[in-house]
């Protein structure tokens, strides 16, 4: 008799052994997505009926903050930030972290960076988040301050600097 393998696992989108461990916490899930343009980062409770999205935000929700910069590593700290003040504001604690099959990213750890900044208490190693330089965006100032030619054409006509992009979003989303 043939066994039959489930579809998200034959295509290779889930790992059930790793999303078993993770259920197994009973704590929230900080589920962190990365594309070429966007971020997601949500809190999911797991239910028998399916899983509840508790907070979710992505770069999409900065940009209605007035953020012009891309889905970088910056706008990843700012996603996490705001997915863990809605957590919060929804009576979450604490959650385990959730990447999913993605490789090791500065992007997905400075989203654990932001929610973690935001009060949400996750288990990680401090080894993994890249440092503050980074989180602010100083290093693709620098690499657009050098950049020839077409590079960064957009951001260097509009005068935009990912540092004061990433302060001015920053209060926005604290609330100050």
């Amino acid at each position: 008799m043939k066994r039959l393998i489930l579809k998200r696992k034959r295509l290779g989108i889930t790992d059930y052994r790793k999303r078993l461990a993770l259920l197994k916490s009973g704590k929230p899930r900080l589920v962190v997505r990365k594309t070429n343009a966007n971020i997601v980062v949500q809190v999911v409770k797991y239910s028998p009926e399916g899983d509840r999205v508790v907070a979710t935000a992505d770069v999409r929700s900065l940009r209605k903050l007035g953020w012009r910069a891309g889905a970088n590593t910056p706008a990843a700290y700012l996603v996490g930030y705001l997915a863990g003040k809605l957590a919060r504001e929804r009576k979450v604690r604490e959650a385990v972290l959730d990447i999913g099959r993605h490789r090791v990213s500065s992007r997905l750890f400075a989203a654990l960076k932001g929610a973690v900044d935001a009060g949400l208490k996750v288990p990680h190693s401090q080894d993994v988040l890249p440092d503050e330089a980074r989180i602010r965006g100083e290093h693709i100032d620098a690499h657009m301050a050098g950049a020839k030619g077409h590079q960064f054409a957009k951001y260097k006509e509009s005068k935009l600097s990912v540092v004061k992009e990433f302060e001015k979003v920053l209060s926005k989303v604290k609330g100050e």
